[in-house]
């Protein structure tokens, strides 16, 4: 079970606890984040991060947007995501798919097998995890000298002036973000005790007026529908999209960050 205080950050101050941050949230989500591009499966599989027919856990796998991605290389994937609505975004998606198995566990607690998996990947959820608790259970799962990869989506926010508006509009709404940001600080620094390999790579992702509404929703720190301050939020991006969009639609840049080391 995750600690109420983790690495400096009391989790009673955040608006909802963990898991529930994206309940009401499921389907923007599966709607509007972004993919990862096919350089970071090229690399991961060329350092043998992974390899072909690999048994991979996917830890906070949401809606199983980076789940599919491995599917699609031929893997094995172990979806664990605690949050109900989430899961049930990807069991509609991928249910069916040769290789795809649906777990309501944790980080913390996967119910997988010892010795099972061949890697484990995270992708936008790692922060989220109590590192102590997370390393331990991994430890237990994985075979030995298997490696653990986390990956973030990061908006290119200083990129042109078009990212820095959107940045200052989900700034300008945000609640609690701070406090994830601290979360985030460094994770695969305090994780990773024994060093780690890193890689970077640029993508973009084009949106409508209504993907655009969906990803600022996906977002666990910014107002849902029906909830305060959701009304401005939507004036505000309707005003940079009627400023920015060409031909209908807005292109959003990423830069997607990798980290991935063994827990030897």
């Amino acid at each position: 079970m995750m600690s109420e205080e983790k690495d400096g950050v009391d989790m009673r101050t955040l608006p909802e606890p963990p898991v529930d941050r994206f309940s009401g949230r499921s389907e923007e989500y599966a709607r509007a984040r972004p993919g990862y591009p096919p350089g970071l499966f090229d690399y991961l599989f060329s350092v043998r991060a992974l390899f072909p027919a690999a048994k991979v856990t996917d830890l906070g796998s949401g809606t199983g947007i980076f789940s599919e991605l491995l599917l699609e290389r031929g893997l094995t994937v172990y979806a664990v995501e605690p949050n109900r609505e989430m899961r049930s975004q990807a069991e509609a998606r991928l249910g069916g798919r040769p290789g795809f198995v649906s777990t309501a566990g944790r980080a913390e607690d996967t119910g997988l097998a010892d010795g099972s998996m061949d890697a484990a990947t995270a992708a936008q959820s790692f922060h989220w995890f109590g590192i102590e608790e997370t390393r331990r259970e991994l430890r237990r799962v994985l075979r030995p000298g298997a490696e653990v990869i986390m990956v973030w989506n990061e908006r290119e926010k200083d990129r042109d002036e078009a990212q820095r508006e959107l940045s200052r509009i989900m700034d300008a709404h945000a609640l609690g973000k701070e406090e994830i940001n601290e979360l985030r600080d460094q994770t695969q620094d305090r994780f990773f005790i024994n060093g780690y390999h890193e890689a970077h790579f640029h993508h973009a992702k084009r949106y409508d007026l209504e993907s655009l509404r969906c990803l600022a929703v996906s977002a666990s720190y910014m107002p849902r529908p029906g909830c305060e301050g959701y009304g401005e939020m939507l004036s505000d991006l309707r005003a940079f999209f009627d400023r920015y969009s060409i031909d209908g639609a807005v292109d959003i840049h990423y830069t997607t960050n990798c980290y991935h080391g063994t827990l030897e």
